[in-house]
């Protein structure tokens, strides 16, 4: 549904997408379950290998819980909610690029912004430029940096690029993606189960 609330129209190309970030988030979905039933499963037992009792168990259980279902919930429906929207924006922008062809990196909104986002600032490319698929915004948890279409003269990258999360798609519009198969709870499972990811 975090989907469904990022995109304001409904067109082929919204519903196209929209099936492949759907499935993209179902997938990671999937993984997250698989890799909490795998940490809840190693409670049962202490460093020893000993079974514990059930009172520590579910006190650790509890706190896992809190975890994955409350901490890393919210902030993944953000993240899904900022990518939609910014895959929305990208659409629209590229349905209007014959009059602003290009994007600029716009500062953070966030109370205390990142200083590795810091240095995209002001940063003006090309729409169809392949840094977008690395840095359009949101380009990590909580990210609060924003892009918009513009048609002035575009200006030179950064010499280094900073690292940015390679669990979070740069553009999701070109990657058709939001979460990579780099999320730990993708990338630390068997090749079997990664197989048709």
């Amino acid at each position: 549904d975090a989907i469904d609330v990022g995109f304001e129209n409904n067109g082929d190309q919204e519903q196209t997408l929209k099936q492949f970030l759907k499935q993209n988030v179902s997938i990671y979905s999937a993984f997250k379950a698989h890799a909490k039933s795998k940490d809840v499963s190693d409670l049962l037992t202490d460093e020893n290998g000993e079974l514990r009792s059930f009172n520590d168990f579910k006190n650790d259980v509890k706190k896992l819980d809190e975890t994955y279902d409350t901490n890393h919930l919210n902030a993944e429906y953000k993240l899904v909610v900022r990518s939609s929207r910014s895959a929305q924006q990208m659409i629209n922008y590229q349905a209007d690029a014959d009059l602003y062809p290009n994007l600029e990196y716009m500062p953070s909104r966030a109370g205390t912004p990142r200083e590795a986002h810091k240095k995209y600032y002001g940063l003006i490319r090309p729409i169809n430029d392949p840094i977008w698929n690395k840095i359009l915004p949101p380009n990590g948890w909580g990210c609060s940096c924003w892009f918009q279409n513009t048609d002035a003269e575009p200006n030179d990258l950064p010499k280094k690029l900073n690292n940015i999360d390679p669990i979070i798609a740069g553009n999701p519009v070109t990657e058709k993606v939001i979460i990579t198969k780099e999320h730990p709870a993708i990338k630390n499972t068997t090749k079997a189960l990664r197989k048709n990811t």
